[in-house]
């Protein structure tokens, strides 16, 4: 695992789009959508580490360290590697709290589980939504697609 660098952004796009490929989302990332994230600087690349197996890059993550604890709401990586990924973040954390969240969460939930995270339902973020053409309350996550385990969010997917 490593630090990434502004370099990195289209890797970090092409990891993305293999390893999101075949999953529902809001929609696609635009082409060089993490250089955009770094020259608008949303995000500093430092805040990411990429995972290597045999100098091969596997994955990214994010990881925003605050007073005391750590959040990675963004990692992308294949399910072969959950519990590798989890690992150097935990080494990473040096004994902090480490939050997990979005997609990864429910994706590696067996992982998470085995290491006795807590998990919770509930979150700042909101998905609001209202079909205008029908006024009935249709359960909006069938309509959206967000209860498909192929339903992808990362913390970049946020608008």
């Amino acid at each position: 695992m490593r630090n990434a660098t502004p370099e990195d952004a289209d890797l970090m796009d092409n990891l993305h789009s293999e390893i999101t490929t075949k999953r529902l989302g809001f929609k696609k990332r635009c082409k060089n959508f993490m250089n955009l994230v770094f020259a608008l600087e949303f995000e500093k690349p430092e805040s990411f580490r990429i995972f290597n197996q045999n100098n091969t890059p596997i994955g990214y993550a994010q990881f925003q360290q605050n007073t005391g604890w750590i959040r990675s709401y963004e990692v992308v990586v294949g399910p072969g590697y959950f519990d590798q990924v989890v690992s150097l973040l935990e080494t990473e954390a040096k004994g902090n709290w480490l939050a997990f969240g979005n997609s990864f969460v429910s994706d590696a939930h067996g992982e998470l589980t085995k290491r006795t995270y807590a998990f919770s339902n509930c979150t700042y973020g909101t998905l609001m939504a209202c079909d205008l053409d029908q006024p009935t309350k249709e359960n909006m996550n069938v309509l959206l697609g967000t209860n498909d385990p192929r339903f992808v969010c990362h913390a970049l997917d946020h608008f």
